[in-house]
């Protein structure tokens, strides 16, 4: 857990933890994440990935509000842990 979200317990402020992970195929770098089962994004950077992934669970989110259905979590109420898969790393050495 990061000293940020280790301070935002400590205060009793809880936020949705959204692991997500990092791949690279053929040119572009992929990130998913098992707790926004359908939310995926790909970029010709990791960097570029990340933020794309975050726009498809706000939308996700958006989705589900305008739909009615229960969201799992508030926009805005998550931080994001990304990780990378060792391929993925190796496109930055």
């Amino acid at each position: 857990m990061s000293e940020k979200l280790i301070i935002l317990h400590a205060l009793g402020i809880m936020k949705k933890i959204i692991n997500a992970l990092i791949s690279h195929s053929g040119k572009n770098f992929c990130v998913q994440s098992d707790s926004v089962a359908g939310c995926y994004a790909t970029a010709k950077t990791a960097e570029q990935a990340k933020q794309e992934f975050i726009q498809a669970v706000d939308f996700y989110l958006d989705t589900l509000s305008v739909d009615g259905e229960q969201l799992p979590f508030e926009k805005g109420d998550y931080t994001m842990e990304f990780s990378y898969t060792t391929e993925a790393l190796s496109f930055f050495f």
